[in-house]
């Protein structure tokens, strides 16, 4: 079953987790994400073939120091200080206070049917409102609202 769809601009889901594998052995999870050959963990957890690098990303503490949820979450790549917070807030409502790794994945929905499920010792905290911001017209609007309503792009030349 697929889980992680991909195309869902303005969104960014997130896992977060405790491991004490090494690199190699945390990596290995991930190994062949643009691969669709590769049959990497992380392919056949998602239901997917392919993931593209370009918006998923991890991350891991140096030396697998166990830090608090709000240190860890600012390598999330977020867009917004709500998002954060959001993220903090539901990592402290599912009792995870601190953790060493994560995950991100970048205009992204994920669909879980097993809360208790691990991905490589991380458990998935949410999907998250995550809008971009882009400058158009002499202001800043959301890009997702401000795309969806126009009828077509005209060219600044």
């Amino acid at each position: 079953m697929r889980k992680l769809n991909d195309n869902t601009p303005g969104k960014i889901s997130v896992w977060i987790g405790t491991t004490a594998k090494n690199e190699d052995e945390f990596n290995a999870y991930f190994d062949g994400l643009e691969n669709p050959k590769s049959e990497c963990g992380i392919h056949r957890d998602f239901g997917v073939g392919f993931i593209d690098t370009d918006f998923f990303g991890t991350f891991a503490t140096v030396g697998r120091q166990v830090i608090s949820v709000e240190e860890l979450c600012k390598e999330v790549p977020c867009h917004r200080n709500e998002t954060h917070a959001a993220i903090v807030k539901r990592c402290r409502e599912l009792g995870i206070l601190a953790g060493n790794v994560l995950s991100y994945c970048d205009d992204a929905t994920f669909t879980e049917d097993n809360p208790a499920m691990r991905y490589n010792d991380m458990v998935f905290i949410g999907t998250f409102d995550d809008p971009k911001k882009r400058f158009v017209r002499g202001r800043w609007v959301d890009w997702p609202t401000w795309l969806s309503g126009q009828r077509a792009l005209k060219a600044p030349w």
